[in-house]
């Protein structure tokens, strides 16, 4: 019997970061040893292939501790028979540095490698050598069959028919040949002025808290796909809340220079207090949409009045 099996097979109590072997050795699931009866940490030594092995008593003796902690703290949802390091270290052995992986030389058909699925296998002999190796039959969920090395499913280095690498570079290539349209660098603007503490614009958009749908901020193709193509030069990307953040659903493109006058803050020339609303005198109360004057009054509650109206008329919803 394996020493692993032994491990199952004893007296093990699981609490959420350790266990309890035998009520004597105690196991964390970040790799480190202790021996309770003693009262001490122990230091874990390495076999010659520098694989952590620890001391469980004679009724297990010696196991690697990269698969005690493993067989407890990482999941195998997919039934694999070995454990990997992530990083290739072999004595960090943390269980957030560990997964479970097929063992080279295992029977890999049924298996499922990323967007291939392992039907069978063949073997082909190597042309300068004479020598026969062994290829996995896969089919990718494109509908397309491949030959794989086992080494490269593993590994993970072949994970499709190569579909998935053409994809990637299509939209690369997408983004790539977007870069010096009109669209990319309306973008690049909002992001600037949204995240970019140095930007002029800054104070009054990210320095109000405006920020961006996440799926546009590193994504230029998912903010082109939301909002298409810029209709002519003079358009521009408004918010239709001017407090409300950047995503299709408070974005348009627009032409409309009273809508962009609109999403401003409040003019630093306006004291009333309210957009669109000026007092250009005390007790006279001009009302203004865009760049035309629409009403006057002493009344500033009737002056407010009008704008809220204009407001609904022009542009559908109140901006205050």
């Amino acid at each position: 019997m394996k020493a692993i099996d032994r491990l199952r097979a004893a007296n093990v109590e699981v609490f959420s970061d350790y266990i309890i072997v035998n009520s004597t050795y105690k196991i964390t699931k970040e790799g480190e040893f202790f021996n309770l009866s003693r009262g001490k940490q122990l230091k874990v030594s390495a076999d010659s292939a520098g694989y952590g092995i620890i001391y469980l008593g004679k009724d297990i003796k010696l196991v690697k501790i990269h698969r005690v902690i493993a067989e407890f703290f990482v999941e195998n949802p997919h039934g694999h028979s070995t454990v990997r390091h992530k990083d290739g270290d072999r004595s960090n052995n943390s269980f957030s540095n560990l997964e479970w992986s097929f063992k080279m030389g295992e029977d890999l058909t049924g298996k499922k490698f990323d967007r291939l699925t392992v039907t069978g296998f063949t073997r082909e002999t190597i042309e300068n050598t004479g020598s026969r190796r062994l290829l996995w039959k896969c089919t990718c969920v494109c509908g397309k069959n491949t030959l794989v090395q086992g080494s490269n499913l593993l590994s993970g280095h072949t994970r499709s028919c190569g579909c998935l690498s053409s994809e990637v570079t299509a939209k690369r290539n997408f983004v790539h040949g977007l870069a010096s349209e009109p669209e990319y660098g309306v973008w690049q603007g909002i992001k600037d002025r949204c995240y970019n503490p140095n930007s002029q614009s800054f104070a009054h958009y990210g320095g109000r808290g405006i920020t961006m749908d996440e799926s546009w901020i590193e994504d230029f193709e998912a903010f082109y796909k939301d909002m298409g193509p810029r209709p002519s030069p003079k358009h521009t990307i408004e918010r239709k809340d001017v407090n409300g953040n950047y995503c299709k659903n408070n974005c348009v493109w627009t032409d409309d220079r009273s809508l962009q006058s609109f999403n401003q803050t409040l003019r630093s020339t306006n004291k009333s207090g309210r957009t669109g609303v000026y007092e250009i005198k005390p007790g006279t109360f001009h009302v203004r949409l865009g760049n035309k004057r629409i009403f006057t009054t002493d009344d500033f509650e009737l002056a407010c009045f009008i704008r809220e109206e204009a407001e609904l008329t022009h542009y559908g919803f109140i901006k205050e």
